[in-house]
């Protein structure tokens, strides 16, 4: 697997398998978002759909959702995050 550094963290990418994993959302970290800054809590956010049926979460450029460029496969919560 090879690392590719972003500004939201590492993500993993298997050529092989088409696929990249990473951390979506860090626990007790502050975030920079579009409506300012907060912290997100382990346990706060509710992900039980993405679990269930993790296509539900979509992968794009840029936070554009008409740029949809591929689908979760595996949604879980580890103790530094959601991935």
């Amino acid at each position: 697997m090879d690392i590719i550094q972003i500004e939201g963290g590492d993500v993993l990418a298997n050529l092989d398998e088409r696929t990249i994993t990473g951390r979506l959302i860090p626990f007790g970290e502050e975030g920079r978002t579009n409506l300012g800054r907060f912290t997100v809590e382990a346990g706060s956010i509710d992900i039980s759909r993405a679990i269930a049926a993790p296509s539900i979460v979509s992968l794009n450029l840029d936070h554009s959702p008409s740029e949809n460029i591929g689908r979760a496969t595996r949604v879980w919560e580890q103790a530094d995050g959601i991935y």
